[in-house]
């Protein structure tokens, strides 16, 4: 298949390409300079360039993971957002629906459920309580407005907590990423909270085989969350530092903000039972994430 990545330069950009170019032809849209003849250097909100990438290269399948906004994201990040993503990716979803390309959205895991409930199913209410959680809620009922009125084929993906390699160890998001930068660093670990606050992690090896295999196997018109279904606390995945004999330095804890939720767990038996897989524990992705880190 010939497959087009919007925002394949990030980290899960990166794996995904990397997973789905082993059987697939893949091409890739972002903000980077490459020579590889299948990477455009084509923002979003240039749509007319986007979509003559899509037609000029047989384009079968867009895997949209282009966004602005970030969980601490205020309203004009929000409103930015609508304007350089929403708006342009609204006139994609009508191309693809005329054209009879398939649409793969990555939406969100945990904020587009907000607070209401522990252990999320794909059918559990959705009532985000931030900017980005409305966000991702906007965009999964754009492409399900298509679904109905256009017969647009979809994948809605739902992530946990992706990490592992690839992941930027020196940036703010991703807690196992963020400990991996400060413990090389010798910096204080900040810890939003007393550390009891639990999600569901996964490691990225785990969730681009699931990825592909939803992908490869044609079941569209699907809801999925993508995550192991255990849940583990910040205090755990400080433990599994420890377990694996990886020294930590200054632990520091903060006031958590209002709008952190304390537990969020991803019922993942829906893509447990269509694609029977044994995901790393969290000690063994931890394992290997910091092996690969200190290369």
């Amino acid at each position: 298949m010939n497959i087009l990545v919007i925002g394949g330069k990030g980290f899960l950009g990166r794996n995904i390409v990397n997973k789905l170019a082993q059987n697939n032809d893949v091409f890739v849209i972002d903000c980077i300079q490459s020579s590889d003849k299948n990477y455009f250097n084509v923002k979003l909100e240039d749509i007319d360039s986007v979509i003559k990438v899509i037609g000029s290269n047989d384009i079968q399948i867009v895997i949209h993971l282009a966004s602005t906004i970030l969980p601490s994201s205020d309203a004009m990040q929000y409103i930015n957002n609508m304007n350089g993503i929403y708006f342009p990716t609204l006139k994609l979803l009508e191309y693809c629906a005329d054209n009879n390309i398939k649409f793969v959205y990555f939406s969100s895991g945990g904020a587009v459920y907000g607070s209401q409930a522990e252990i999320f199913n794909e059918h559990t209410k959705r009532e985000p309580m931030s900017f980005y959680g409305l966000s991702k809620l906007n965009f999964e009922n754009l492409v399900q407005f298509f679904n109905r009125t256009k017969n647009l084929q979809y994948l809605i993906i739902r992530p946990s907590n992706p990490y592992g390699h690839g992941q930027n160890i020196n940036g703010k998001q991703g807690v196992i990423a963020v400990i991996i930068g400060k413990i090389q660093k010798k910096e204080t670990i900040e810890i939003w909270g007393d550390g009891s606050a639990i999600k569901d992690y996964i490691y990225i090896d785990d969730f681009v085989y699931y990825l592909s295999k939803l992908i490869e196997s044609e079941n569209w018109n699907n809801v999925y969350n993508i995550g192991t279904g255990i849940g583990h606390s910040v205090n755990d995945v400080l433990n599994a530092f420890k377990e694996n004999g990886i020294l930590l330095p200054k632990i520091k804890y903060i006031e958590a903000a209002k709008s952190d939720v304390k537990r969020m767990i991803l019922d993942c038996t829906k893509i447990q039972t269509r694609f029977p897989h044994k995901c790393k524990t969290l000690q063994e992705g931890i394992k290997l994430f910091w092996e690969y880190a200190n290369k």
